[in-house]
C-alpha cells in the first residue's frame, strides 16, 4: 500500500501518535483543546503539510505533559505562573526527545514551523519604547532554552534577535544571573523541580529590585534626592541662596560631582556667568541659582578638570535621570527597579500571545476555519476506547478447528504455494544444474540453476465483527465469532501475515473489544473469542478504531473486512471512513449478513443470505484478497 499517502492522512496520525502515547483523540470541529488527557483536533486539510507538522508537534508536546508533568503542583497565576510553564515546557520536550526519537524531530519540526509562521509574538526592536518587559524577557528565556537546551536549528537566529534586544534594556548581570539559574533546567526530574527553580529566579528577580533601589541612577554615584533628605535635616529646611554648605538636589539632578566631603570650603563671589572653581580635583557649581547654573554649563568652553561635565548637555541628562536610565537607554536605579516590577506582575493580558501551546491550537483552529470557508464539511472522527474481550459464552475450538478445516486448508494453501521458490533453468549462469546435463547432446543449453522468488505477502489483516443486538437471532453470533477464530487461525498460519479481531460495540458505547490483538496467537486466545451481542452499530467508529491498529503495523499492505448484519448509525460517516482509508491504501471490506446495507458503504462486498454462508463467504474474501499479490 502507499504508506506515504497514510502517514499524510492527519486523523489517522492524530489517533495513531494519541494512542501510542495513550491520550484519547478525537477529530471534530474547528476547535483544539486539551484537557491533559483528552485532545480534540479540529478537522484539517488531509495533504496540507504545515497542519501535519503542527498536529504531529501539538500531540507530541501535550503527551509530554500527560507523561511527565504531575498535574497536581498546579500553576500560579499571571508571571510567576507563565515562567513556570515556560520552564516546564522544556523540560517534558527534552525528556520526550529522549524517550522517542520520533518525538524530537515532531518537535524540531514545530519549532521551525513556529518561527516560519510567526506564530509567537516575539518583540519587535523599532517599538522597544512601547514594549512591555515580558514580552522581551520571555522571548529572550524561551529562545535561548530551545536554541541551546533543546537544539532545534530554526530558532537560533530569532534568539540572536531577542538576545540583543533583551541586552539593551536589561542589565547583563541579571540575565547572566537568571541563565545560570535556570541552566540545569533539562536534568531536572519532575515538576515539583521546575517550581523550585521558578522561584529561585522570582526571588533573585525580587532581589535584584531591592539593590536597584538602593543605588542612584547612573551615571551618577549618587542620588540628588537622598543627599537632599539627609542634608536638610541639620538645615533650617529652605536653600542657602549663597550655595554654602548645603547641597542642591537640583544639582545633583543635574549631574552636579562636586566634592561633598569638603564642605568646609565655600565658593568665593561669583561673577553673573557663576564662573566653576576647583576643589580636590573635582568642581563645585554654586547653587544659588539652577537657571544661572545650567546656563553657566551650557555656555562654559574652556577645558580642564574643573570643566569635564560641563561639556555635556545639562538638560539631557536631567531628562536622562528623570526616566531613571543611563544615557544608553538601560534602565537604571529606582527606573529599572519599577520595570522589573512591572514584569513580575505582568498580568494575563500582558502575557497573551506568549503562550507556545495556545498559539499553536490557534494555527490549528484558523486552518480549519479556512477549511471550512473553502466548503469542506467539518465532520466528526472519534476514536473509540478499547476494551479488553469479556466473553460470556463458551467456544470450542475443536468444533472451529473440525468444522473449518478445509477452509483453513484452502486459505494456508493458497499463499504457500504463493510463496514457493521454483528453479527455472536457463543458459548462462554460475552454478549447473546437474539435472539437466542431459539436455547438453540435444544442443538445450538451458543447464544453469536460476530461482525465482515469488513476493512474500506482509500484509495486515484486521477483522470487525458486528456485534449489535440484531446479531443475537439465528445464531448468528455464535457463528460469526467462530468464523472470526477461523479465519484468524488461518492467516495466522501464513508466513509474514498478521492478524488482529475485533468485535464492536461494547454494549450501548462506541467501544470495541479487542478480541485478538496484533502479535498474538488466536488459538491461544481462543476464549475471547466467546463474546455476546448487544448495542448498536457504530461502523463509523469501529472503522477508525482498525485504521489506528492498521497504521501502526509495518506491513505495507493493510487489509480490513467487516462483517455486519444491518445498516451503520451514521451511514455517510461509515462511507466518508471506507474512502478516505482507501484512498490511503487500505484496502477495504464489507460481508452483509442478510442484509444489503453494506453495498453503500463498500465497493469491494459481499452479500450472504443464509447464516450457515458465514465461514466460508469471510475465510472466501480473504483468500481472494490475498491472492492479488
Amino acid at each position: 500500500m502507499r504508506s506515504t499517502d497514510l502517514a499524510r492522512a492527519l486523523p489517522l496520525v492524530a489517533m495513531v501518535l494519541g494512542n501510542k502515547l495513550g491520550l484519547t483523540v478525537t477529530v471534530q470541529g474547528n476547535m483544539a483543546y486539551t484537557d491533559g488527557k483528552h485532545i480534540n483536533l479540529p478537522i484539517l486539510p488531509e495533504d496540507d503539510r504545515d497542519s501535519l507538522i503542527a498536529v504531529r508537534g501539538y500531540l507530541d508536546h501535550e503527551a509530554a505533559h500527560v507523561r511527565f508533568t504531575n498535574m497536581d503542583e498546579g500553576k500560579p497565576a499571571g508571571f510567576v505562573g507563565h515562567l513556570m510553564n515556560t520552564l516546564e515546557d522544556i523540560r517534558v520536550e527534552h525528556a520526550m526527545s529522549g524517550l522517542y526519537p520520533g518525538s524530537k524531530q515532531n518537535l524540531t519540526a514545530l519549532a521551525d514551523l513556529m518561527i516560519r509562521q510567526k506564530l509567537l509574538q516575539l518583540p519587535d526592536p523599532e517599538e522597544k519604547s512601547e514594549l512591555h518587559p515580558v514580552s522581551v524577557f520571555d522571548a529572550w528565556l524561551n529562545l535561548k532554552l530551545q536554541s541551546e537546551q533543546l537544539n532545534y536549528p530554526a530558532v537560533k537566529e530569532a534568539y540572536e534577535d531577542a538576545s540583543e534586544l533583551a541586552h539593551a534594556i536589561f542589565p547583563q548581570d541579571m540575565l547572566d544571573q537568571v541563565a545560570s539559574i535556570v541552566a540545569p533546567i533539562t536534568q531536572l526530574e519532575s515538576t515539583g523541580e521546575v517550581g523550585k527553580m521558578t522561584e529561585d529566579v522570582v526571588a533573585f528577580i525580587k532581589d535584584y529590585i531591592e539593590q536597584q533601589k538602593q543605588q542612584p541612577p547612573p551615571p551618577q554615584g549618587q542620588d540628588g534626592s537622598e543627599q537632599e533628605s539627609s542634608e536638610s535635616e541639620s538645615s533650617d529646611g529652605g536653600q542657602d541662596a549663597s550655595g554654602g554648605q548645603q547641597e542642591s538636589g537640583s544639582d545633583s539632578a543635574n549631574g552636579d560631582q562636586g566634592d561633598q566631603g569638603s564642605e568646609n570650603s565655600q565658593s568665593s563671589d561669583q561673577d553673573s556667568k557663576g564662573a566653576a572653581g576647583q576643589g580636590s580635583g573635582q568642581e563645585d557649581f554654586d547653587d544659588s541659582s539652577d537657571d544661572s547654573r545650567k546656563s553657566d554649563v551650557q555656555s562654559s568652553g574652556s577645558s580642564g578638570d574643573g570643566e569635564k561635565q560641563s561639556n555635556q548637555d545639562s538638560s539631557d541628562q536631567s531628562q536622562q535621570q528623570e526616566q531613571g536610565q543611563d544615557g544608553s537607554g538601560r534602565q537604571g536605579g529606582s527606573g529599572m527597579a519599577d520595570m522589573l516590577t512591572q514584569l513580575l506582575e505582568a498580568d494575563e493580558k500582558d502575557l497573551e500571545g506568549l503562550d507556545r501551546s495556545k498559539a499553536l491550537a490557534n494555527y490549528l483552529n484558523d486552518k480549519s476555519d479556512d477549511l471550512a470557508e473553502g466548503g469542506q464539511p467539518l465532520g466528526a472522527i472519534t476514536i473509540p476506547e478499547t476494551v479488553p474481550a469479556s466473553p460470556a459464552e463458551q467456544i470450542s475450538l475443536e468444533r472451529v478447528l473440525g468444522t473449518s478445516s478445509k477452509l483453513r486448508t484452502r486459505l494456508t494453501g493458497m499463499i504457500q504455494s504463493s510463496k514457493l521458490q521454483r528453479n527455472h533453468p536457463k543458459q548462462t549462469g554460475r552454478r549447473l544444474d546437474t539435472r539437466y546435463i542431459a539436455r547438453l547432446p540435444l544442443n538445450d543449453l538451458r543447464v544453469f540453476s536460476a530461482k525465482q522468488e515469488k513476493k512474500a505477502v506482509n500484509t495486515a489483516v484486521l477483522i470487525l465483527i458486528d456485534r449489535s443486538s440484531s446479531m443475537r437471532g439465528e445464531s448468528k453470533m455464535a457463528v460469526a465469532r467462530e468464523a472470526a477464530l477461523a479465519a484468524a487461525i488461518g492467516v495466522d498460519s501464513i508466513p509474514g501475515t498478521s492478524v488482529c479481531v475485533g468485535a464492536f460495540p461494547t454494549g450501548y458505547a462506541n467501544g470495541v473489544m479487542e478480541v485478538l490483538p496484533f502479535g498474538q496467537k488466536p488459538r491461544s486466545n481462543s476464549r475471547n473469542f466467546g463474546v455476546s451481542a448487544s448495542g448498536g452499530t457504530p461502523l463509523a467508529d469501529a472503522i477508525w478504531w482498525g485504521a489506528v491498529r492498521l497504521m501502526a503495523r509495518k506491513e505495507p499492505r493493510k487489509l480490513m473486512l467487516i462483517a455486519t448484519d444491518g445498516e451503520a448509525n451514521h451511514p455517510a460517516q461509515a462511507k466518508a471512513a471506507v474512502e478516505r482509508l482507501t484512498r490511503s491504501g487500505v484496502e477495504m471490506m464489507g460481508l452483509g449478513i442478510k442484509c444489503n446495507a453494506v453495498e453503500n458503504v463498500f465497493d469491494d462486498h459481499r452479500v450472504i443470505h443464509t447464516v450457515e454462508e458465514l465461514p466460508a463467504a469471510l475465510i472466501g474474501m480473504l483468500q481472494d484478497k490475498l491472492r492479488q499479490t
